[in-house]
């Protein structure tokens, strides 16, 4: 006889989808014969209490489940609560600073959330402002120079004009005609000076606010470079300066615009006339050289000290103040060349030695 395998469930009459440990008897039912007394052992009221107390586990399993994370979220939020505050707090002093001068401060988050996209955003704003900042204090340090130069540049040749002006109108019946004609001659060449200056002011200012774009069309410039030598040959021999031009015999074309070139050239001249010696020497050079045409001017007057070569195309660079202002000019030449070539995506070049001389030079690409 096979052992039935205890407990034996039946079903239970109130739910048919549910079996419940039961009991069953024999019974006698009288005239009506016999049956069985079927009990269901597990009754409704043995389920109400199995389920209080699954739901009293249940409580306190999640009452004891929210004193122990409940803390560890408080914890956790604490500590993000404390590093988010911090790195606020750090943003906000660097602003602060920043607001109050200190434009060398920068937030130091690089962390990729939020508060690093914001800090990176900051720092790139700050070193905008500090750079337009810088050049604004350069360009108000250049207007001052300019004003303070063009000011000492004026004084000069007007006071001249006056002081022989006023000379001549006290003196106009004691005075000599020789010493008239040299008192007008001193007059005319300051009003040439002064004209000289201002027309130098205006053309720097038009090229560097953009007004005189080149007009590129192609031209030998071999060519331009010798009618500028044949020009500038009599004022060389006047000043007793040795002045020779050593041109390629190839074509040499450029494409750029002629005329602002040949103001490069002539100044280039015209400087080094100035501060060559008599009995010294100047020569122009043009040659190609890697599809480039090349210009130099070289002298032999007393050269550039280092310490100077950064300023000498700033306006009205003069250099040594022993020399005397005829000599010296008005100072804007260079700076006029210099802002002419950057309008051809070039640059003059300089090297030069104290007591040996200089040499400017220039290129342009070859048209074609």
């Amino acid at each position: 006889e096979e052992t039935a395998k205890l407990p034996i469930y039946g079903d239970d009459p109130r739910n048919l989808k549910q079996q419940k440990h039961f009991s069953a008897a024999p019974i006698s039912l009288g005239d009506r014969g016999e049956g069985y007394l079927y009990i269901i052992l597990r009754s409704s009221l043995y389920d109400m209490v199995e389920n209080r107390l699954g739901e009293r586990y249940l409580l306190s399993a999640l009452r004891n489940s929210l004193l122990i994370t409940v803390p560890i979220v408080g914890i956790i939020g604490l500590l993000l609560f404390a590093l988010m505050t911090k790195r606020l707090s750090h943003l906000t002093r660097v602003v602060t600073e920043f607001g109050r001068g200190s434009h060398e401060e920068r937030a130091s988050i690089s962390s990729k959330d939020e508060f690093g996209e914001l800090a990176g955003s900051f720092n790139r704003m700050a070193d905008t402002i500090e750079a337009n900042i810088k050049a604004l204090t350069e360009a108000d340090l250049q207007r001052r120079d300019l004003v303070a130069n063009v000011s000492h540049d004026l004084r000069n040749p007007l006071a001249s004009i006056q002081g022989y002006a006023e000379t001549l109108m006290m003196k106009q019946n004691s005075l000599k005609l020789r010493e008239r004609r040299q008192y007008l001659e001193v007059i005319l060449d300051s009003t040439r000076l002064l004209n000289r200056l201002v027309e130098e002011l205006f053309e720097l200012s038009k090229l560097e606010s953009s007004e005189a774009a080149p007009s590129f069309s192609e031209f030998p410039l071999t060519e331009l470079a010798q009618g500028v030598c044949q020009r500038m040959k009599p004022e060389a021999e006047k000043r007793g300066i040795r002045f020779s031009a050593h041109i390629t015999q190839e074509r040499c074309p450029v494409m750029a615009d002629s005329s602002l070139i040949e103001r490069v050239i002539t100044n280039l001249v015209d400087n080094a006339l100035k501060f060559t010696p008599p009995e010294g020497s100047v020569e122009l050079t043009v040659e190609i050289h890697d599809r480039r045409g090349v210009l130099r001017v070289s002298d032999t007057g007393p050269g550039i000290a280092e310490a100077d070569l950064p300023r000498i195309f700033n306006r009205f660079y003069i250099g040594d103040e022993s020399r005397s202002r005829s000599r010296r000019g008005s100072g804007l030449g260079l700076a006029i060349s210099q802002k002419i070539m950057e309008l051809h995506g070039s640059s003059i070049q300089v090297q030069s030695r104290v007591g040996v001389g200089s040499t400017f030079r220039f290129s342009l690409p070859l048209a074609g």
